[in-house]
């Protein structure tokens, strides 16, 4: 009986980790900044983030002043700061102070999420701080989307 329960215990370890977690720790992008341009730009930062089953449990996530631009004739700029999509995030703190987030171009659009859980994601004791986020679209067409501390 003792070797069946070990084996249950490794197995739930093994798929755990498969999973991904980040529990315990310090995420630290002060000042981060992720830039495209040319032609048919794409920009894509994601700064603690938990997808599918993943978590982020006891730990603190610093994006002071990240910066994440598009610029291009068909840009788009997409921005995630402290995201639970699928995953889970507990006893977290988000501080996404002076982030900022641009498409500049014809079609532009800039989607910023910080704080958000969606698509079955899930928050617990979870601070945000987004003072001064900035997202932008410019040019002709533009869309730009920001979604803080949102549950969808």
């Amino acid at each position: 009986m003792k070797k069946f329960a070990l084996m249950a215990a490794l197995s739930g370890s093994v798929l755990a980790a498969y999973a991904g977690e980040i529990s315990n720790t310090t995420i630290d992008a002060v000042g981060a900044e992720n830039l495209t341009n040319s032609k048919y730009a794409v920009a894509w930062q994601e700064i603690g983030v938990a997808t599918g089953s993943g978590r982020i449990l006891n730990s603190y996530i610093n994006a002071q002043g990240a910066r994440n631009h598009a610029a291009s004739r068909v840009g788009l700029s997409s921005q995630r700061i402290g995201v639970a999509e699928n995953g889970t995030m507990d006893n977290v703190r988000v501080w996404a102070q002076r982030v900022f987030n641009q498409s500049t171009a014809a079609g532009a659009q800039a989607t910023q999420d910080i704080g958000v859980a969606r698509n079955g994601g899930k928050m617990g004791n979870v601070t945000v701080f987004a003072e001064g986020a900035t997202n932008r679209a410019t040019q002709d067409e533009s869309i730009a989307r920001q979604r803080i501390g949102v549950a969808e």
